[in-house]
């Protein structure tokens, strides 16, 4: 049996997650693994080692599913769209798991989230989408700490760049415009902070924005195992061991569980990513 398939599976389980009607049947090691939040409940002498159970349901019962899979499976899915509330959208829901982990402190689904609300921003690159990017803010900026810029500064960059081509839009497009100008409106009234935000995206200048403007993000498959990743410009994934065809990350690569193993086969060559101090990325052949 695969890991993920103990994921609520009574089997060997020696503690229960509620939420609302829902009980998660999980195991101790695997979720204190994974968060220290769940590691001191299991462990620090709180009510709920005794218990063998701990209550989640003042949070959303199809993200607590969500992060506890992730915990089994190293994968964030997004669940079957008819249970999700109809105002949340992939970009929302990849926000509002981002929150969700970072409370838990489930680290390692902070930066899987990130990257696939990334991932899924780039697929709205078109001005007929800002309403649905306007109507995420609260979501996306309740999500993480302040000062955690990793959802704000792609939302409000993307936000500024399609405002930025309005203008150009003809005629007939003219109703996309106008209900853009509205919503942009209201979401500034909301949100104290993404009004401040994107006035400052919007003052950038073109150079400067276009650097700091999202980056492309493609889907990879590892050619070994077929597990597939998000990379992008300007990060190597963390964890990731690339066996580089052409030298970048855009060639065939294998992850970094393959690469190891052809290492220790004969002589294999492979590419380790590594971040030199001009700050760039780089390979080293090993």
């Amino acid at each position: 049996m695969s890991l993920g398939s103990y994921f609520n599976n009574a089997m060997h389980s020696d503690f229960t997650v509620r939420c609302l009607s829902r009980a998660f049947k999980v195991h101790k090691v695997i979720i204190s693994a994974r968060s220290d939040y769940f590691r001191n409940a299991c462990e620090g002498g709180f009510k709920e080692e005794f218990a063998n159970e701990i209550d989640l349901s003042d949070d959303d019962i199809w993200l607590v599913d969500s992060m506890l899979q992730f915990m089994y499976t190293g994968s964030a899915d997004v669940p079957d769209m008819l249970d999700l509330p109809l105002a949340v959208s992939k970009l929302g829901f990849y926000a509002a798991l981002a929150g969700i982990a970072d409370k838990y402190q489930v680290k390692e689904l902070i930066g899987c989230a990130v990257k696939e609300f990334r991932y899924e921003l780039f697929q709205m690159r078109y001005t007929e989408c800002m309403d649905e990017m306007l109507n995420q803010i609260p979501t996306i900026y309740d999500a993480l700490p302040q000062e955690d810029r990793r959802l704000r500064d792609p939302i409000t960059n993307a936000i500024a760049r399609e405002y930025a081509l309005l203008p150009k839009l003809d005629v007939i497009s003219r109703h996309i415009r106008d209900e853009a100008h509205h919503a942009l409106g209201e979401a500034v009234k909301r949100h104290a902070d993404f009004a401040s935000d994107v006035v400052v995206a919007m003052g950038r200048d073109p150079l400067e924005f276009r650097r700091t403007s999202l980056p492309l993000i493609n889907r990879i498959e590892c050619k070994s195992c077929h597990k597939h990743y998000l990379i992008d410009e300007y990060d190597v994934s963390d964890g990731l061991v690339w066996d580089v065809v052409d030298s970048s990350p855009r060639g065939a690569f294998n992850c970094d569980d393959c690469i190891l193993r052809l290492w220790e086969s004969e002589g294999q060559i492979g590419y380790h990513p590594y971040k030199g101090a001009d700050g760039k990325h780089h390979f080293l052949r090993v």
